[in-house]
């Protein structure tokens, strides 16, 4: 039996916007669970477009790095950040919000019983956030929403 490559891509710009709709659409209409995962997992696809823009194009190397299967080292929004704030891709702000939104989607993936946006942790974390407007606490899911689709609206 051949072991098959999984191929991971690094999506370019363009397809990447194509990909908002499930983005906003987590945002409006998914629980908070689905929230917290779907708006992360863009915001990594983000990341790897952004660091892909700087890497050999069509590189089988390069595309290790982002597969999770070959255990690459940039698979994650903590590792993509990094990086991203490293290279001077992206500024303190963005990295420092970033770094808070990969804690939140953690506590989310990493609990049970399911925790929501009115877990006292994950409350913490949003509080911590760099938001466009002050964080109303009956709207948490609303303001992490609101911050993770203005990181993707904006450049660093």
């Amino acid at each position: 039996m051949t072991k098959q490559k999984s191929k991971v891509p690094i999506l370019k710009p363009d397809a990447l916007s194509g990909n908002i709709k499930d983005f906003i659409d987590a945002i409006n209409h998914q629980n908070d669970l689905a929230c917290a995962l779907v708006t992360t997992s863009y915001l990594e696809q983000c990341l790897a477009t952004l660091l892909g823009q700087y890497f050999i194009q069509g590189s089988s190397t390069v595309q290790t790095l982002f597969d999770y299967t070959q255990q690459g080292i940039l698979t994650e929004i903590s590792s993509r950040s990094k990086f991203s704030y490293c290279l001077g891709l992206i500024g303190d702000k963005l990295f420092a919000n970033l770094t808070t939104i990969g804690n939140i989607r953690n506590r989310f993936a990493h609990t049970h019983p399911e925790v929501t946006f009115e877990d006292l942790e994950i409350k913490t974390f949003c509080n911590r956030l760099t938001l466009p407007t002050a964080p109303d606490q009956n709207l948490l899911k609303h303001s992490f929403g609101t911050l993770t689709l203005e990181l993707v609206s904006k450049p660093a």
